[in-house]
């Protein structure tokens, strides 16, 4: 059940990320200063999660926000880099 629900997921996520594709002007540089409040060249999982709340995005708990967040930290320093 838990593995269906992950694919059911993934699949939902690479159709967003097709249709963000097609958008003529997303610019993932820009999506990622955004987030980049401070300028560090980095965000953390606070950035995330304050970016979720401020639209309105509550159905995502900070524990959650924060595990999704280890899930893509490879290197473990608490930091996503661009």
């Amino acid at each position: 059940m838990l593995l269906k629900a992950i694919a059911e997921n993934e699949d939902i996520v690479e159709e967003q990320r097709q249709q963000l594709a097609k958008q003529n002007g997303f610019e993932p540089w820009a999506a990622f200063k955004r987030l980049d409040r401070a300028g560090m060249g980095k965000i953390s999982a606070y950035d995330i999660n304050l970016f979720l709340k401020e639209n309105m995005v509550d159905y995502l708990s900070e524990v959650e926000c924060y595990h999704m967040f280890n899930f893509f930290d490879k290197d473990k320093d608490g930091f996503l880099d661009y």
